[in-house]
């Protein structure tokens, strides 16, 4: 894939993954973020190969790995505290339904931590593609992306990352395309 179409294909990922958080909620903003993840993905890695610095791809997959083990636990914690809440609910013991809420709270505790490495890695990506395109908008949304990730315990946090990968697209949409080669070794003496 050439560098014009990998930069298009990421840069409507990227939309695509600020329109899931204007969605927000529910399966429509689910199914968006999945498949603006995948374009993005797939952008980064033709122009990680076009720039020939694997750092740019291999911390996008990372982020995305994080945000994968994060939801895992967040669902497998969530579900079993559900489970010996409702149970304990049943048998009339009441005392469950704490072991529910703190098993709630340790499940988001733990989505919160993954989700906030996920942008420590999409900004090292941002930047080695700032560095390499020399598009600094890659800075200040990889920059956004972080800090929306940590505010994200106050739902601001939400609007910044949208923030983040609209600026995340329009540097996409306007990076050069014109790769520098590297300078040939110099002669044996």
């Amino acid at each position: 894939m050439d560098i014009e179409s990998s930069k298009m294909i990421a840069g409507i990922g990227s939309l695509m993954i600020a329109i899931g958080f204007i969605v927000f909620i529910g399966w429509p903003a689910l199914v968006i973020l999945l498949i603006g993840t995948i374009l993005a993905l797939m952008g980064i890695k033709g122009i990680s190969d076009s720039y020939s610095e694997p750092g740019i791809f291999n911390n996008a997959l990372w982020a995305l790995l994080f945000v994968i083990i994060g939801i895992i636990a967040f669902v497998v914690i969530t579900v079993f505290s559900v489970f010996v809440g409702i149970t304990g609910i049943a048998a009339g013991d009441l005392s469950n339904i704490w072991t529910w809420l703190t098993g709630i709270i340790i499940g988001f505790v733990i989505l919160f931590v993954f989700f906030i490495l996920h942008a420590v890695y999409i900004r090292k990506s941002f930047s080695l593609l700032s560095n390499k395109t020399r598009e600094s908008l890659f800075n200040t949304a990889g920059l956004l992306v972080l800090i929306g990730a940590i505010l994200t315990i106050v739902l601001v946090g939400v609007i910044i990352l949208m923030i983040g990968w609209i600026l995340a697209a329009v540097a996409f949409f306007t990076m050069k395309t014109t790769i520098t080669p590297a300078a040939p070794p110099p002669p044996p003496p």
